[in-house]
């Protein structure tokens, strides 16, 4: 009776070594699967980060290519520009031109070349009245003796009369000719041209 009761707590006790066995088995069966598990999930967390990240990145690429504005194109509108502004002239030269055409050209020659030129609008002038005009025009100073017809020019810019002899002095021609009449006498037509130079008398 003894020895089977002994036999009996044995076993049981065998039951429960077992039994515990087995339960730390299962644990650390368990342990290992969740390590595992966990390890996987760790893992891939990353690659599907860099998926997102990757798509992200294309979507912004694709999003500044949609909204880059396109430049617009400044050739054709230079290209008008600069034919509208070849076609237009100068409203100066168009103004000289007409000028040349209704007025009277007007020079003064000096000793030394040209003292100033000019065209002047034509109303009726004489000789003198256009060689009067151009000096206000011009800032030059004119010294004469007289009125009228019989009006004579002693100094132009400062150049006077027998300053190179006895017979030195100014006198004018129109279109290339000497009139032989006092300037203030003789009556211009449009588009004359008139000079007064200086005649040293040599």
């Amino acid at each position: 009776m003894n020895k089977t009761k002994k036999y009996v707590i044995q076993f049981v006790v065998l039951g429960f070594m077992l039994i515990g066995i087995i339960t730390l088995y299962n644990m650390n069966a368990q342990s290992t699967k969740t390590l595992t598990t966990s390890k996987e999930i760790t893992e891939s967390i990353p690659q599907d980060q860099e998926k997102i990240v990757e798509k992200e990145n294309q979507s912004e690429d694709q999003s500044s290519h949609e909204q880059k504005p396109t430049q617009p194109s400044t050739t054709n509108k230079s290209s008008v520009e600069n034919t509208h502004q070849s076609q237009q002239k100068p409203p100066s030269d168009n103004k000289q031109q007409n000028e040349s055409q209704t007025g009277i050209n007007v020079s003064v020659v000096g000793v030394d070349g040209t003292i100033a030129a000019g065209v002047i609008e034509y109303n009726n002038q004489n000789a003198f009245d256009v060689l009067k005009t151009l000096c206000t025009n011009k800032g030059i100073s004119l010294k004469t003796t007289g009125a009228g017809i019989t009006v004579y020019v002693k100094a132009i810019n400062g150049l006077s009369e027998r300053e190179y002899g006895v017979m030195s002095g100014w006198k004018y021609k129109v279109n290339g000719e000497y009139p032989g009449v006092g300037a203030g006498q003789y009556q211009l037509k449009v588009n004359d041209k008139v000079e007064w130079i200086y005649d040293k008398a040599e």
